[in-house]
């Protein structure tokens, strides 16, 4: 039988010291998070790749990085790893104040946490509602959208509709699927 797998961002990796730190969301019954959940020093995890991670141009005049929990790894290593000076507008969802994480960066980041406070992930628009009302800076933008698949897909139309990005310059991922165990498309 072919074991269960799936592509996830790397958080962080140290080549020299044989280092590699992956995130997982603990959130049902998916195959990482009941692996993540239950996982012991000494249980085996097997590792192949890099089979090709999106590299994200330092040509633009600033980037929009939008998601939920799911996609705090990606968000992050693109938060630590663009350029200082990069301009960067960040809106995360998470469950509450507990959840937030802090980013290394000498990007010029604008951060914006939302909170659902309780309520099940997959179920608000806070992502959408927040970057509706935010300002954007001038120039070219970069955008990359991640986490429920509806929620990126209403983020990537209003962007693209309403607010006059390039949809070649807007990549929406849907981690996974409201209501659908083990959905999974590729990101």
């Amino acid at each position: 039988m072919r074991p269960e797998m799936r592509d996830y961002t790397l958080r962080y990796f140290d080549t020299a010291a044989g280092t590699l730190v992956l995130d997982f969301v603990l959130h049902g019954d998916g195959p990482a998070s009941s692996w993540a959940a239950s996982v012991a020093i000494g249980d085996k995890l097997v590792i192949g790749g890099p089979r090709g991670s999106l590299v994200v141009p330092a040509a633009f005049d600033w980037y929009l990085l939008a998601g939920d929990e799911t996609a705090l790894p990606a968000l992050g290593r693109r938060i630590e790893e663009l350029p200082a000076g990069a301009k960067i507008v960040a809106v995360i969802e998470v469950d509450s104040l507990a959840e937030e994480q802090h980013f290394e960066t000498q990007a010029d980041l604008v951060l914006h946490y939302v909170h659902r406070n309780g309520q099940p992930a997959g179920t608000t628009s806070l992502i959408l509602d927040t970057l509706r009302e935010i300002e954007f800076p001038p120039g070219d933008a970069y955008a990359y959208i991640a986490g429920e698949s509806a929620m990126s897909k209403a983020v990537r139309t209003h962007l693209t509709e309403e607010r006059g990005f390039n949809p070649e310059w807007v990549k929406a991922a849907g981690y996974w699927l409201l209501g659908t165990a083990d959905a999974h498309e590729a990101h």
